[in-house]
């Protein structure tokens, strides 16, 4: 009788360090594997040539995740060159299969994308089950848009991705998906399929362990309803992110947001409340609403930077917070774990528990008159409003509000440049009418007014004639000052300037204001961040033109 063969020497050593070597050998990555049919791996794995102007060797989700610098911000998006997986550690045998499987399936993120045919789907048919079982994230997208890559920034103009050259007319991948409609011919096919697949998966995959983001841009409720409802089928997820529009639809945002939570949570049956909201004193229902969106204390449950406490408003209508900072890319990055698949609220009709964006919780408004007096409170009360462009622009976005709201009023600031077209010498007439508006209408006394214009730097610095520049910016600023001093009856709680040269000038308009004793470092109410130690005389000191005010 022959002996038994002896175990293949890696299956001899300890699990850890089997683990070890599968990790060293490239089973498991940080980016996420796109899963795609045989028949079509240039669809989704490009190599650099279908990069947008920028040549990266190696992994680019690490540097997705970094958000400076920030490539999509510029037009452009590194296609990932990471070396093929070793597939060869799934074909040593039985044991190492299984082994290297669930190693795979377990600790990797994986994408899967259909683009023009159901066919992309079957991939979900053809897992093994121990593989399912294993997975931890997984993103299913029924249709790409605007590039098969899954970019979230279009050319409205052509319908074409302008991060990718992927979707342009002279590429060899054809364009974007259509929105799922119902009696489209692909449309139902492709939700034929999706149910298919979501009965397969409600038997495998293991409650509470899978983290599942799902895209399906959707043309009406309908049709999205249809989407998702083979979602019911599924066990509980560990987490949940589903996107159903390419635009902003108030009811499919809402039906993607009672759908997650429900594969999250599971179906709770909803108990009477033994308290309502209206019944609570007035301090602690500010006090809740203050940590809504709608003021600034939701933002710090959500861990988000102290720039998104500001509310933008550009040429009187509000500006998108990220896309205010970053230029093109107004995605969050933490809406998904690919850094890619974008499903933030503010720009389509979906639901993120990790996304960080502040949505505004408009809603709110609308449920009661008591609601509606509480929320006008937090929202004008607790947060800074900074208005760029024209000033007859801000004044007509102010006339829009109500009495109330303009007396709620508490931290405005005004970013201007002398650089900017818009602000010339005419506007000073309309800085007058706004300041004259302002002091009518809304309570001065307890409001802080701050005065940005440290971008005139950049125009000092290109300027040709340094001084003549200089000598611009301080008449035009001194005029700003005079002005606020001439319309306004009363003095503000507080008064900032900031520049972006001659800072030493700063205290003596603010004082010009507030009177001799003011210190903007410490306020009467909100204090101004001063960098003393940064810069030179030549930024620091004040004009030789400079006269007593």
């Amino acid at each position: 009788m022959d002996p038994p063969s002896p175990l293949p020497p890696l299956l001899s050593l300890p699990y850890d360090i089997r683990r070890q070597i599968f990790v060293f050998a490239g089973l498991v990555r940080e980016c996420p594997i796109t899963i795609t049919p045989v028949s079509r791996p240039t669809l989704y794995f490009g190599t650099q040539q279908l990069s947008h102007g920028f040549d990266f060797p190696g992994c680019a989700y690490p540097f997705r995740k970094q958000r400076e610098p920030d490539c999509v911000s510029h037009g452009y998006d590194p296609e990932c060159d990471c070396p093929d997986l070793p597939k060869q550690l799934l074909c040593v045998c039985r044991s190492l299969h299984k082994e290297a499987v669930k190693l795979l399936y377990g600790e990797n993120k994986f994408v899967v994308r259909a683009h023009h045919q159901v066919e992309d789907l079957d991939i979900l048919k053809t897992l093994p089950v121990y593989g399912i079982r294993a997975l931890r994230y997984l993103l299913i997208r029924l249709n790409s848009w605007p590039c098969a890559r899954g970019h979230s920034l279009s050319n409205p103009k052509r319908d074409c991705c302008i991060i990718c050259p992927t979707s342009a007319p002279q590429s060899r991948i054809s364009a974007s998906d259509p929105e799922l409609s119902t009696g489209n011919n692909l449309s139902e096919s492709i939700i034929v399929r999706w149910t298919e697949i979501c009965q397969r998966l409600s038997g495998i995959v293991i409650p509470g362990t899978l983290h599942l983001e799902f895209i399906c841009d959707a043309q009406d409720l309908d049709t999205a309803q249809r989407v998702v409802e083979p979602m019911s089928s599924l066990p509980r997820l560990r987490e949940c992110s589903i996107r159903l529009g390419r635009s902003k639809e108030y009811s499919l945002r809402s039906l993607a947001q009672s759908t997650a939570l429900e594969l999250t949570r599971g179906v709770e049956r909803k108990k009477p409340p033994t308290l309502s909201f209206s019944s609570l004193p007035q301090e602690i229902r500010l006090r809740i609403l203050w940590f809504t969106n709608l003021g600034p204390g939701g933002t710090f449950l959500k861990g988000t930077h102290d720039e998104l406490e500001t509310i933008h408003v550009v040429r009187g209508r509000f500006a998108h917070e990220i896309g205010y900072r970053r230029g093109l890319r107004t995605c969050c990055l933490d809406c998904s774990f690919t850094k890619l698949h974008c499903s933030c609220p503010l720009n389509f009709a979906s639901y993120s528990a990790s996304c960080c964006c502040r949505v505004l919780p408009l809603e709110l408004f609308l449920v009661s008159q008591q609601m509606h007096v509480d929320a006008v409170e937090i929202f004008f009360s607790t947060n800074t409003f900074e208005f760029r462009g024209p000033f007859s622009d801000t004044q007509k976005m102010l006339e829009t509000l109500s009495l109330r709201s303009l007396k709620q009023l508490r931290h405005l600031v005004f970013d201007m440049s002398f650089s900017n077209p818009y602000f010339r010498d005419h506007d000073q007439l309309q800085w007058h009418s706004l300041l004259s508006f302002m002091n009518k209408h809304c309570n001065i006394s307890q409001l802080c007014i701050a005065i940005d214009l440290f971008s005139d730097n950049d125009a000092v610095l290109e300027s040709e004639d340094e001084a003549r520049t200089i000598e611009i910016i301080y008449h035009g600023c001194v005029a700003l000052v005079r002005a606020v001093k001439t319309e306004l009856s009363t003095s503000p709680t507080d008064f900032h300037v900031e520049l972006g040269i001659s800072w030493d000038l700063e205290p003596v308009l603010e004082k010009y204001i507030m009177g001799p004793e003011y210190d903007s470092k410490n306020g009467n109410r909100y204090s101004k961040t001063v960098y003393e130690d940064v810069g030179d005389d030549f930024y620091r000191q004040i004009p030789p033109c400079h006269k007593d005010l």
